[in-house]
């Protein structure tokens, strides 16, 4: 068996025409060769880096926690680069607090802002009824997250503020950030779940 050092499994890189989870699988089969014993983090830590640097720089921020992770988010991230559906400096991905969920990806591929009342004849046609019953293509759990990274990024239009004295009242847990007042939760705004479906529907986002 071959002597394998740490400076080996450092200069061990993924190649242009290999895919992610083979190199992974490459790499983790010479960490076994290894005489100089490593944690399972510091070895994950090395494999990740060794990826495309188009790869790392979004792998790196999930922080996975097991090969078995690191693997799906490589590949995940390598699926969509292939696409070349967005440029790679415009993939956001949101890690939620709650590890027992799944991580919650979101692609953005427009630079431009969309207004809040653009297009927003779904709210103003749809009874309060209809409102209820309508399927959306993400989870109401989901609609904060999609907000601050849209919000992050620039590309969702705020509506006027109608209540500066509630700005502040983010504590209230019916508080919406989009609209900035009181009134109902953010995950039950109806305006900002259109304006993302809109977005979704026209391309410019996509969540999963």
């Amino acid at each position: 068996m071959k002597n394998v050092s740490i400076i080996d499994l450092v200069n061990t890189k993924k190649k242009n025409d290999e895919k992610a989870n083979a190199f992974i699988s490459r790499w983790r089969s010479l960490h076994v060769q290894c005489s100089d014993k490593l944690t399972e983090q510091s070895a994950i830590q090395i494999c990740s880096n060794n990826l495309l640097l188009e790869i790392t720089a979004f792998v790196s921020t999930a922080e996975p926690q097991t090969f078995d992770e690191l693997v799906s988010k490589a590949s995940n991230v390598e699926r969509h680069v292939a696409r070349k559906k967005i440029p790679i400096e415009m993939l956001f991905k949101s890690e939620r607090a709650d590890s027992t969920r799944d991580s919650l990806t979101i692609f953005v591929k427009t630079n431009e802002t969309s207004n809040a009342y653009e297009r927003n004849d779904m709210s103003r046609e749809l009874t309060l009824k209809e409102r209820k019953i309508f399927k959306y293509s993400f989870a109401d759990e989901d609609v904060e997250e999609i907000f601050s990274v849209l919000y992050k990024e620039n590309v969702i239009e705020l509506p006027k503020l109608k209540h500066p004295s509630e700005v502040n009242k983010t504590k209230n847990s019916k508080f919406c950030r989009f609209h900035r007042i009181v009134g109902h939760p953010t995950s039950d705004c109806f305006v900002l779940k259109n304006v993302i479906q809109d977005m979704i529907d026209n391309k410019k986002i996509e969540v999963e």
